[in-house]
């Protein structure tokens, strides 16, 4: 009975959400979320496995310490059971919210713990995710070997299975982390095949995302007008559907494609309209990406002064993310920034600290 009207609960959230849309589905849920608090205090065993781990999912868009308190409690519930599928479900469910969070390392202790579980229980689709998950983590951290290596993993098993949707899921992620090695062709080839998957199946599922992809890769391939063409497509699928994390991925990304034609007023918009949102979400990697892009417009605009602003307020984001990438690009900013103002010793400082870095990343990929 419990089971049933746990379900009951879910399946209201997801009837409502369709026919009241944004508003409905927002109160549809706070429902569901009182509904399920109520249900706590007596639900035991699987079942209060199943509240906390309906709470973590439910807070995991906007209160990420709380989803990760529901989640951590719905692992030590599945430990005290011995439920394998519960515990590799909430170690994935732990590692995303630490992903969202930029908790990269802590992500990483989350998943990998559990790939083994997944593999000897057969779990093949929390094992496609956990993959996903790694390669994911070790993408933000520039580890690109190990990216690879975890989205072909999970690639096989998705050809496998033969379910072309899942396929088109890991070429979009292998094409990140090709991007991500400015192998901006075999990127945009990847791409590329994954929205033709998606169109050939009359699956619009996640094409927005798709789309940006593309338009990133033709932006790095100086091909602006092809990348906002792909761009605002993106924004016709997404309309009021999108979530901040997509609307500043598609500002974001016109944002670059419009300082690559030049147009630098429309850029500057851009980046702010994306920054706006991030600072709205308190999405700290994004507030990083939009304030280099709005150093990149200043540069451009002759405006050092503005510029040096920017890269400060990034380097001072930076310090709380593990984000190496932009770490990399924000001390190669500096070392220009300041040869070009002979400010010669502070131009040194910032050269050695870009080329450790860079060279710690590079070096790993020598066993590819």
């Amino acid at each position: 009975m419990y089971d049933n009207f746990l379900k009951a609960i879910i399946g209201l959230s997801i009837f409502l959400s369709g026919i009241l849309g944004i508003k409905g589905e927002v109160y549809a849920q706070q429902d569901e979320i009182d509904s399920l608090n109520a249900l706590l205090p007596e639900a035991r065993g699987r079942q209060r496995y199943e509240v906390f781990y309906a709470l973590a999912r439910l807070h995991s868009e906007k209160n990420y310490d709380l989803a990760l308190s529901y989640a951590q409690q719905a692992k030590e519930v599945a430990l005290s059971t011995g439920d394998s599928l519960g515990l590799v479900k909430a170690s994935r469910a732990l590692g995303n919210i630490y992903v969202k969070k930029s908790d990269l390392e802590a992500a990483i202790q989350q998943y990998k713990p559990v790939l083994g579980v997944a593999r000897r229980n057969q779990y093949s689709d929390q094992l496609k995710f956990l993959l996903n998950g790694l390669a994911l983590a070790y993408t933000y951290q520039a580890n690109y070997d190990n990216a690879l290596e975890y989205h072909f993993q999970s690639l096989v098993i998705r050809e496998a299975e033969g379910n072309p949707m899942e396929i088109s899921i890991a070429y979009n992620n292998i094409g990140l982390v090709y991007y991500k090695l400015r192998d901006f062709q075999q990127a945009l080839d990847y791409f590329l095949r994954s929205l033709e998957i998606k169109r050939e199946a009359n699956d619009y599922y996640d094409i927005d995302y798709c789309l940006i992809n593309i338009g990133l890769c033709y932006n790095a391939l100086e091909q602006n007008t092809k990348a906002i063409q792909y761009l605002n497509e993106a924004l016709t699928y997404c309309q009021d559907r999108c979530t901040p994390e997509r609307l500043n991925q598609i500002y974001f990304t016109l944002g670059s494609a419009n300082l690559g034609l030049g147009n630098l007023e429309e850029a500057y918009r851009h980046f702010l309209t994306s920054y706006d949102i991030a600072i709205e979400e308190e999405n700290k990697r994004w507030e990083a990406e939009n304030l280099y892009g709005l150093y990149m417009v200043s540069v451009k605009m002759n405006d050092p002064d503005r510029a040096i602003q920017f890269l400060q307020q990034v380097e001072s984001i930076l310090e709380t993310l593990d984000y190496t990438e932009l770490r990399i690009s924000v001390f190669g900013a500096f070392a220009d920034l300041y040869a070009s103002r002979r400010d010669f010793e502070k131009a040194s400082a910032y050269q050695d600290k870009y080329i450790n870095l860079k060279d710690s990343v590079y070096l790993s990929l020598i066993h590819f």
